[in-house]
């Protein structure tokens, strides 16, 4: 039986990216956890802890003070006073929120008020939350998240960074056909910085490769890629590789700290590691390339 159909008692870690996410419900509420988390739970000292409340219908009475940001579609952010209030919508229920997530000015502590769920089961991290939440404890000093395949090939982290469309997925197919890397994600791939080192994390939301692994690697590499008609790599200057980055990351827009800590970590960051422009072909030549030292 996948994950997704198992059912949980409602007390649950979850560890993406080297930060801990525990969350908690009332007894008679149970937790829905998607077959991607599997291997990111854990036991380790949480970073930010969550209580789950409800079901109740009049959720909107927790959004309050002033909005900051609107997705446009699914998710909303308001400030009031020293919480980040995130209120959460969906076609089916119209106007009206499904979800509010009331979290503490330093991302420590927070609630989750749930509106209609079935059979009190619920997903506590359903999408967007979750990718919302690990934005925002990165943006705390933690590092980013770009849209990356991060793989792990011969002890060392790489990173292959582009829009959709780029070729991420095909870059880690191409991997995996080799036997040549172990895939951490083929979408979403955290960067953090551990004393003088950038590592690499799997997270559990992935893009067209199933494959979620919550292992870490040393980050050596970066390559902004996309398709071409053969196979040619040309290192980028920093600043070249800042501008890229960012329209292939997660910034955080509603914070000022945020975005600066942000934009300071990505300036570092290409400036230790090479960063590299690669176009490529749909095949295994492409991997002697990457391999080389230019």
């Amino acid at each position: 039986m996948p994950l997704s159909n198992i059912c949980v008692g409602a007390d649950v870690r979850f560890n993406i990216g080297g930060a801990s996410i525990l969350v908690s419900g009332p007894s008679h509420m149970k937790f829905r956890i998607d077959e991607s988390y599997s291997g990111f739970t854990g036991i380790s000292e949480p970073d930010i802890v969550l209580s789950v409340h409800g079901p109740e219908k009049n959720i909107a009475k927790y959004i309050s003070g002033r909005l900051v940001f609107d997705s446009g579609l699914t998710w909303r952010l308001n400030r009031d006073n020293a919480s980040h209030i995130f209120s959460f919508y969906s076609r089916d229920f119209g106007k009206l929120p499904h979800k509010v997530a009331v979290i503490d000015e330093d991302f420590k502590s927070g609630d989750i008020f749930l509106g209609e769920i079935a059979d009190n089961i619920c997903e506590p991290l359903e999408y967007p939350l979750d990718e919302v939440l690990m934005v925002n404890l990165l943006a705390a000093g933690r590092g980013i998240m770009a849209h990356g395949c991060g793989m792990k090939m011969g002890g060392d982290g790489l990173l292959f960074v582009g829009v959709s469309g780029s070729g991420k997925s095909t870059m880690a197919k191409i991997a995996m056909k080799a036997a040549q890397a172990k895939i951490l994600n083929d979408d979403r791939t955290v960067i953090r910085k551990m004393g003088s080192e950038y590592f690499i994390y799997g997270t559990p939301w992935h893009g067209e490769i199933d494959e979620c692994c919550p292992d870490h690697a040393p980050l050596k590499k970066l390559f902004f890629i996309k398709h071409a008609k053969d196979n040619k790599i040309r290192k980028l200057s920093p600043a070249d590789a800042v501008s890229r980055f960012i329209s292939c990351s997660f910034p955080p827009f509603w914070s000022d700290k945020g975005m600066e800590f942000t934009l300071q970590f990505l300036s570092e960051l290409v400036s230790d590691i090479p960063a590299y422009e690669l176009g490529f072909l749909p095949d295994e030549r492409v991997l002697e390339l990457i391999d080389k030292d230019i």
